[in-house]
């Protein structure tokens, strides 16, 4: 059940409408005709790309969930994670329900959480907004979400557009012409003029890498342990001090001066002290090493994911 989504031949196709699909996959579900399930549910994905409505959050949260159920229950797993991830990417804030099992519901927790870390930024600039997995998004605005594929839809003079795409990372996406730059298409292809004579198509180009505050997790975690670093050597040298004017003329051990075994006492309450000196000056310079090195490379190393554009057609 994992199939192609980019299918931007079949845009100009006339297609079923997705609550359509829905309707019929949960009567075969209903029926227990798993396999009779899996092939509407086919139709309707390979369909996305062609929708000429805008689509809700809801209906593909369920398209997807109920794909992982059907998958399940004809043992297929490859089918079952595909379909929870693609459910992860649509709507991760989300719980699955009881009519979907719990196998679907366990496969979707597990995703929502392997996928935490993988944030989509999607900056929209343009003339009209974007929907994303049904999600409203206005010129101006950026949207978060999780890395994955997603169905972008935008509204022209006369007619809604759709097409499911791969992002990751930080994409800026501009409702306007017919552009896509991607750090997997870094070969510049000729300008190529419109069908219907409108504007020339730019060509691809290799994007730049969003510049940032590099990696806050990494250079924070330096500061921290440079300051524990620090409070340890002013602590040290402040029992070193203190040690330094320390006559030991005291009771160790419960002995006085004068009884048998208080010298030893004495000398091992001294080697005490001194290694304990020794080991908060060594341990703070450490830390004060250690966090002054991760501080830096914070700073050097950016964030996973570079800056992508994504240009969409207006017609």
């Amino acid at each position: 059940m994992t199939l192609l989504l980019a299918l931007a031949a079949r845009a100009a196709e006339p297609c079923t409408d997705l609550a359509e699909r829905l309707h019929t996959a949960w009567e075969a579900f209903d029926n227990a005709e798993v396999a009779e399930t899996e092939r509407v549910l086919d139709l309707a994905i390979t369909e996305l790309g062609c929708q000429a409505r805008p689509l809700g959050t809801d209906e593909l949260f369920e398209l997807f969930t109920l794909d992982a159920t059907a998958s399940v229950a004809a043992g297929d797993q490859d089918g079952a994670v595909y379909a929870a991830i693609r459910a992860v990417t649509v709507a991760p804030e989300r719980a699955v329900d009881d009519r979907y099992g719990p196998d679907v519901a366990s496969l979707f927790d597990t995703w929502r959480r392997r996928l935490a870390a993988a944030e989509l930024h999607v900056i929209v600039e343009g003339p009209v907004d974007l929907r994303i997995d049904g999600h409203a998004v206005p010129p101006g605005a950026t949207w978060a979400g999780v890395e994955g594929e997603h169905v972008l839809q935008w509204a022209s003079r006369d007619a809604w557009h759709t097409e499911v795409r791969e992002l990751q990372g930080w994409f800026e996406v501009h409702t306007g012409k017919d552009t896509v730059k991607g750090v997997d298409a870094p070969v510049v292809e000729p300008v190529v003029a419109d069908p219907e004579g409108e504007a020339p198509v730019a060509p691809l180009e290799a994007p730049q890498r969003r510049r940032g505050v590099g990696t806050p997790a990494v250079w924070g975690t330096g500061i921290a342990l440079a300051l524990l670093g620090g409070g340890a050597v002013v602590a040290g040298w402040q029992v070193g001090e203190r040690f330094e004017a320390n006559p030991y003329d005291g009771t160790y051990d419960g002995l006085s001066q004068g009884e048998r075994g208080y010298r030893d006492a004495r000398d091992a309450q001294i080697d005490h002290d001194a290694l304990l000196i020794r080991t908060m000056l060594g341990g703070g310079y450490g830390l004060i090493g250690a966090g002054a090195l991760m501080f830096g490379v914070g700073l050097g190393v950016q964030p996973q994911g570079a800056s992508l554009t994504v240009t969409l057609p207006i017609r």
